[in-house]
Protein backbone atom coordinates (compact mmCIF):
# COMPACT_ATOMS: atom_id res chain seq x y z
CA UNK A 1 0.00 0.00 0.00
CA UNK A 2 0.93 3.68 -0.57
CA UNK A 3 1.27 6.36 1.90
CA UNK A 4 -1.52 8.05 -0.24
CA UNK A 5 -3.69 4.99 0.25
CA UNK A 6 -2.86 4.75 4.19
CA UNK A 7 -3.74 8.70 4.13
CA UNK A 8 -7.19 8.09 2.24
CA UNK A 9 -8.27 5.27 4.51
CA UNK A 10 -7.28 7.28 7.82
CA UNK A 11 -9.05 9.99 6.50
CA UNK A 12 -12.15 8.16 5.58
CA UNK A 13 -12.45 6.62 9.21
CA UNK A 14 -11.48 9.49 10.74
CA UNK A 15 -14.78 10.83 9.13
CA UNK A 16 -16.80 7.61 9.88
CA UNK A 17 -16.01 7.85 13.21
CA UNK A 18 -16.98 11.36 13.79
CA UNK A 19 -20.55 10.46 11.95
CA UNK A 20 -20.97 8.07 14.71
CA UNK A 21 -19.89 9.78 17.50
CA UNK A 22 -21.61 13.14 16.65
CA UNK A 23 -25.11 12.30 17.62
CA UNK A 24 -23.80 11.21 21.53
CA UNK A 25 -21.92 14.73 21.49
CA UNK A 26 -25.41 16.20 20.64
CA UNK A 27 -26.97 14.77 23.07
CA UNK A 28 -24.43 15.11 25.57
CA UNK A 29 -24.51 18.93 25.00
CA UNK A 30 -27.72 19.39 25.21
CA UNK A 31 -28.88 17.03 27.97
CA UNK A 32 -25.81 17.70 29.85
CA UNK A 33 -23.30 20.76 28.73
CA UNK A 34 -25.20 23.30 28.39
CA UNK A 35 -27.97 22.72 31.82
CA UNK A 36 -24.39 22.20 33.99
CA UNK A 37 -23.24 25.33 32.60
CA UNK A 38 -26.69 26.88 32.92
CA UNK A 39 -27.07 26.20 36.73
CA UNK A 40 -23.41 27.69 37.31
CA UNK A 41 -24.53 31.02 35.59
CA UNK A 42 -27.95 30.83 37.37
CA UNK A 43 -26.25 30.30 40.72
CA UNK A 44 -24.27 33.68 40.55
CA UNK A 45 -27.89 35.71 39.51
CA UNK A 46 -30.81 36.58 41.30
CA UNK A 47 -33.44 35.26 38.69
CA UNK A 48 -37.45 34.72 39.49
CA UNK A 49 -38.15 32.88 36.32
CA UNK A 50 -39.55 35.84 34.85
CA UNK A 51 -37.35 39.12 34.24
CA UNK A 52 -34.27 38.89 33.26
CA UNK A 53 -31.39 37.42 35.56
CA UNK A 54 -29.61 40.22 37.48
CA UNK A 55 -26.08 39.41 38.95
CA UNK A 56 -25.56 39.08 42.85
CA UNK A 57 -22.03 37.65 43.15
CA UNK A 58 -21.69 35.52 45.58
CA UNK A 59 -24.74 36.30 47.79
CA UNK A 60 -26.56 32.68 46.58
CA UNK A 61 -23.46 30.53 47.70
CA UNK A 62 -22.96 32.30 51.18
CA UNK A 63 -26.68 31.89 51.90
CA UNK A 64 -26.08 28.12 51.66
CA UNK A 65 -23.19 27.93 53.44
CA UNK A 66 -23.97 30.15 56.51
CA UNK A 67 -24.76 28.21 59.48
Amino acid sequence: MTTHTLRSKRRRSALRNAAFMSPWLIGFSFFFAYPMVSTVYFSFTSYDGFGAPAFNGLTNWTYVFRD
